[in-house]
């Protein structure tokens, strides 16, 4: 997709040096990666002066959209370890 897109911008193709293809695609590969941090980064962006209901809902709500189960314990602001998990998703995110 990398490729079309810089064909596209009027880029020119002098050189392939290697090229890697896959007979299969699994995509799943990354999936327990990547919900390892996208839990760890929702959990810690939760802000603690809100409800116990607020708290219930959004956690139905990552539960439903990505079924992840947040833990309310580990559920706290710390904005810190949330830049970290999103690096750690970035890192992937060309792959999905």
């Amino acid at each position: 997709m990398e490729i079309i897109e810089a064909l596209r911008a009027g880029f020119k193709i002098k050189k392939i040096i290697y090229a890697w293809n896959w007979a299969e695609w699994d995509s799943g590969m990354f999936k327990p990666f990547v919900n390892r941090f996208y839990k760890l980064k929702a959990e810690s962006d939760w802000d603690e002066t809100k409800s116990d209901e607020e708290r219930e809902k959004y956690m139905q709500r990552i539960k439903l959209k990505h079924d992840i189960d947040l833990e309310p314990g580990k559920m706290r602001k710390n904005p810190g370890m949330r830049y970290f998990a999103k690096q750690c998703l970035n890192s992937v995110c060309f792959f999905l």
